[in-house]
């Protein structure tokens, strides 16, 4: 999980804010990678999909690792008590404007299927997923149980919480644009 980020503004991207600087055909697929960085478990889940383009920088980036969101923009990170700490920013935020949440689906759509040419029939058949259910999951309609998390990680080759703990991260999103106005109003207990 991602333990820190190394400015406000990196923070504010990752709570889903816009940003005036980066394009607006950016924004989505950096909240993507973000919230697949923040689902890192093993050193494997980092190389999947391979489309992400895990980089070791090097020179006076040494110590410092990107993900491409594409040619031109990547999301820049350190490790830390085996935990990416982000990398600052220079994004700046119109606080009127929130980007949509991102459903998991969207990830193993954009990024597993899309980013490496692969058909949703060829995951269906190595996976076990039901063509139908998996369709729904590509489509947003559905959310990633259980078995479809462990069926895809083993596909995928990747850490058995990863697609879990993405829809996890959209559920909480969605629960806390719905209920935020309510949890203000609650006052933390003292310990």
């Amino acid at each position: 999980m991602i333990s820190s980020f190394a400015d406000a503004e990196t923070a504010r991207i990752w709570n889903g804010d816009r940003s005036r600087r980066l394009p607006q055909d950016i924004q989505r697929p950096a909240l993507r990678k973000l919230r697949q960085l923040n689902r890192i478990v093993s050193p494997y889940d980092r190389l999947i999909p391979p489309g992400n383009r895990f980089e070791e920088l090097k020179g006076d980036r040494e110590g410092t690792y990107s993900i491409r969101i594409n040619a031109q923009w990547r999301v820049t990170f350190r490790w830390e008590d085996g935990a990416p700490v982000m990398s600052a920013s220079k994004i700046i935020i119109d606080d009127s404007e929130r980007l949509p949440n991102i459903h998991p689906g969207e990830i193993l759509r954009e990024d597993f299927l899309i980013g490496n040419d692969i058909s949703a029939a060829e995951v269906a058949a190595g996976s076990g997923i039901a063509p139908d259910k998996l369709e729904a999951l590509l489509n947003e309609r559905v959310p990633i149980d259980a078995e479809s998390a462990l069926r895809l990680a083993r596909y995928f080759g990747m850490s058995e919480t990863f697609f879990l703990g993405l829809q996890n991260d959209f559920d909480l999103e969605e629960a806390r644009s719905v209920y935020r106005a309510d949890l203000d109003h609650i006052v933390p207990r003292a310990a």
